[in-house]
């Protein structure tokens, strides 16, 4: 059944379908199908007409698919994941929440800040019993979906500022930042 978010919705929906039962059973189907198949002009009016439903409907399919078909530059983002994981393997990183199933290792968690981007997870104190690992990289891509970091720009801004993370040079798309402690320059 089409749902439109409300509460309540469930009641809706039932007298509707209810009301296209009943709508249904008066219709002769014979008398309207014989008139599809033998005008084209009906037949090319309907399929217009169900697109521009399926797509003006607030929820619909052909939206979501139009919004999950991926950009070029989000290629461009997978290929400079590749080239970064294969000069990081083994190392312990961490990455913006959207990117991690980008990431086929063990050596990975996902980047809840908090408030302030320099200080860490703040997602998992309290909550594990030995806690995370420190990563020796830090992965963040801002021109994608940032769930977990409320201010990409601003978080950005700290750690640039921040004197034990260092902004990793050679990405377009990403922003890679090692730790000043793990640094073997």
């Amino acid at each position: 059944m089409y749902s439109s978010h409300y509460h309540y919705d469930d009641v809706a929906s039932s007298l509707l379908f209810i009301v296209v039962i009943i709508s249904l059973s008066v219709l002769d189907f014979q008398k309207i199908i014989s008139h599809f198949k033998s005008s084209k002009l009906l037949q090319g009016l309907l399929v217009i007409w169900l697109m521009f439903f399926l797509i003006l409907l607030p929820y619909s399919p052909l939206r979501f698919i139009k919004k999950v078909i991926p950009q070029p530059f989000h290629q461009e983002i997978i290929q400079e994941i590749n080239r970064f994981e294969q000069s990081s393997s083994g190392k312990q990183i961490a990455v913006q929440d959207v990117l991690g199933s980008h990431f086929y290792r063990k050596e990975m968690q996902a980047f809840y800040p908090g408030d302030d981007c320099t200080a860490g997870n703040k997602f998992y104190y309290g909550s594990l019993p030995h806690g995370l690992p420190e990563y020796e990289f830090l992965v963040l891509a801002p021109k994608v979906h940032h769930w977990g970091i409320s201010n990409m720009k601003q978080c950005l801004k700290e750690l640039d500022q921040d004197p034990n993370h260092i902004r990793q040079n050679g990405y377009q798309y990403l922003v890679v930042y090692q730790k000043k402690s793990d640094l073997s320059l």
